[in-house]
């Protein structure tokens, strides 16, 4: 691989994880603000359904220090 072409891929990764980092943040503060507000009465139905979107926007930040670590800082084996 070139320079070139690892600079360019590269600046692809970086601009989905700030891209996925950007839409993980959104949810997260949406429902802490819904579990936040008191006037909002919730069903055990929604509660879970919030408590799953919580896990997924997680996992999806996981997944990207995942990524960042082994294709761009190059670390390997346990620690990741």
């Amino acid at each position: 691989m070139t320079p070139t072409d690892q600079l360019m891929l590269n600046r692809a990764a970086f601009s989905g994880d700030v891209r996925c980092m950007e839409e993980a943040g959104l949810a997260i503060h949406a429902i802490a603000d819904v579990l936040g507000d008191e006037a909002i009465e919730l069903n055990g139905h929604q509660r879970e359904g919030l408590i799953q979107a919580l896990k997924l926007a997680a996992k999806s930040l996981d997944d990207r220090a995942v990524f960042i670590a082994v294709e761009v800082l190059g670390e390997e084996g346990d620690d990741v």
